[in-house]
């Protein structure tokens, strides 16, 4: 029995190892920005600044395609999304008449990735006062997604004038923590080990 499930594994191994060898163009590497990745919508940076450097943060500004109805969206994706991911929901909402706005958070999706910032939801509600201001939305309703529900809170909490609604979808850890559990910085939660 030992010796058959030996051979089934080696043939299962060299099998794979074949299909990864005449794997398709399409399955190379994205890039550290999913350069290679294409968005629903087209992209645009803003420069933020953290810790005293310039970065880039991604977003897409999507202009309703039905009747416009004067309110815009801003949808905040989850840890382990690019914004793209809301294509069906860009698509929903401005079919029904909204502008929607969908960033990448600094360290996710097309936006930059400083090796030396941590991740903090205080940094992400600051960003999203800036994008607004810099699209002249002084108003939004907002929808989040899992981390982007404590991102959304911490938002909402520091600038509760520019959001008259909120929805929030699988949220995940809405509990304060600053107090307790400082920012983690990103060579000790967001980089694998290779060794």
């Amino acid at each position: 029995m030992t010796s058959k499930l030996a051979i089934a594994l080696a043939v299962l191994l060299f099998a794979l190892a074949g299909a990864r060898a005449q794997a398709p163009a399409s399955l190379q590497p994205l890039g550290i920005s999913l350069e290679e990745y294409a968005y629903p919508h087209p992209v645009a940076f803003l420069d933020v600044t953290v810790d005293g450097k310039l970065q880039k943060l991604a977003y897409m500004d999507v202009p309703p395609t039905g009747t416009a109805n004067g309110r815009a969206v801003l949808l905040m994706h989850g840890r382990n999304f690019p914004a793209a991911y809301w294509a069906p929901t860009i698509t929903a909402l401005t079919t029904a008449g909204y502008r929607v706005v969908a960033p990448d958070q600094i360290h996710f999706g097309k936006s930059s990735k400083p090796d030396d910032a941590p991740v903090s939801f205080d940094m992400m509600a600051a960003h999203m006062d800036q994008l607004l201001t810099a699209l002249n939305l002084p108003v939004v309703s907002l929808v989040a997604h899992s981390m982007g529900n404590m991102a959304a809170v911490r938002f909402v909490r520091s600038h509760p004038a520019r959001v008259d609604r909120m929805v929030m979808y699988g949220p995940v850890g809405l509990e304060d923590y600053r107090r307790y559990v400082p920012p983690v910085a990103p060579d000790r939660c967001c980089h694998i080990n290779s060794t």
